[in-house]
């Protein structure tokens, strides 16, 4: 029956069964314990406070700021490219003229030559 409620009790459980025991019977003194409760209360009072700003949006974790600053990095970056892409079509519509004036020159000379 032993063997049967201990697979039923649930291993969180028992972990915490464990650290009563354990505590009940520890060197520490109550000035400590009472120490160490003041010191989780107080921090777990500081989150609680930090996470009700969080939710009510009076503390925004920076998510605006680094929104911010990757749209403007993506313009940045969308500019330079167009910036490119308008030199690169300038030199290619270039080199299309020139291709085609030495395509002339060199029908011209064929033509002379026949």
């Amino acid at each position: 029956m032993t063997n049967a409620k201990k697979r039923l009790t649930p291993p969180v459980l028992e972990l915490l069964q464990y650290y009563l025991h354990k505590t009940k019977h520890s060197d520490l003194s109550m000035r400590n314990k009472l120490f160490l409760f003041l010191v989780v209360f107080v921090v777990l009072l500081i989150l609680g406070i930090f996470l009700l700003f969080v939710i009510t949006g009076t503390i925004v974790p920076g998510v605006n700021v680094i929104h911010q600053d990757f749209k403007k990095d993506l313009n940045t970056a969308a500019y330079d490219i167009a910036t490119q892409y308008g030199t690169l079509s300038a030199h290619a519509v270039e080199f299309a003229n020139e291709l085609s004036t030495s395509i002339e020159q060199k029908n011209k000379k064929m033509k002379r030559s026949t």
